[in-house]
């Protein structure tokens, strides 16, 4: 459901989405997208509460290192 909102929200601010839960050897990035002219990966997190962390801190450095 977060991916799905996600893409929404992206796609009204002209991301063309290229591909969705993309999965490599390291691990899978949930939506990529271009717009001009920048590739980015976006890792979807949705969480009713913070009780078990922010969104931003479930993706650590291991997983910015998987990406890159």
């Amino acid at each position: 459901m977060g991916e799905d909102i996600a893409e929404k929200y992206l796609k009204k601010r002209f991301w063309k989405i290229l591909s969705r839960n993309f999965s490599v050897r390291g691990g899978e990035i949930d939506i990529i997208g271009y717009r001009f002219g920048i590739l980015a990966f976006f890792e979807v997190k949705s969480r009713s509460t913070d009780s078990f962390g922010t969104p931003a801190s479930a993706v650590d450095s291991e997983k910015i290192a998987n990406i890159k």
